[in-house]
């Protein structure tokens, strides 16, 4: 069986235009456009994630490296309290201890006594023979703050100074 043949002027061909050749290309570079601004639109979302990961990585190590920073403060103010001396108030924090990430800032500590009671209940159950136990604290605060006076961390430790016992009155 023989496929029947189509006229000259039915074939896909001969219908085509020299213009509707140009549309089709035209078509086609706005589509390539469109690809490209589609595309570097999620570049710049995916520069803009990696720059704030990086932003959110320097203030969780800025915030590490302050802790370390305010711990070794308050070891230092607490041996300064056990052996009665006075505690460093104000330090700026070098580059050589916290690298660039600390640059600039300073950290405080301060000291506060409180008395503090606590009543040991007495075996025999009468609230007259409770012994009451007073100890004397020092409770020292440290902060560091960045240059713009941001805090950055604040730590507290209590420093046992005294202890007195009274009887039940």
């Amino acid at each position: 069986m023989t496929r029947p043949t189509l006229p000259a002027a039915a074939t896909p061909r001969a219908r085509r235009t020299p213009r509707s050749g140009l549309l089709r290309r035209g078509l086609t570079f706005l589509e390539v456009v469109f690809a490209a601004a589609i595309l570097g639109i999620a570049a710049l979302a995916a520069l803009e994630l990696l720059a704030s990961t990086d932003n959110a990585s320097l203030f969780s190590r800025r915030q590490a490296l302050a802790a370390v920073e305010a711990e070794r403060a308050l070891m230092v103010a607490s041996d300064a309290v056990k052996a009665g001396e006075s505690i460093p108030t104000t330090e700026a924090l070098s580059d050589a201890l916290g690298g660039e990430a600390l640059a600039d800032c300073v950290i405080a500590v301060t000291a506060n006594e409180i008395d503090v009671d606590f009543t040991i209940p007495s075996t025999s159950g009468d609230p007259a023979d409770d012994q009451i136990v007073t100890l004397r604290i020092s409770n020292l605060v440290a902060t560091v703050t960045d240059a713009d006076g941001d805090l950055l961390i604040r730590m507290e430790r209590p420093v046992p100074l005294s202890t007195t016992q009274g009887g039940g009155d």
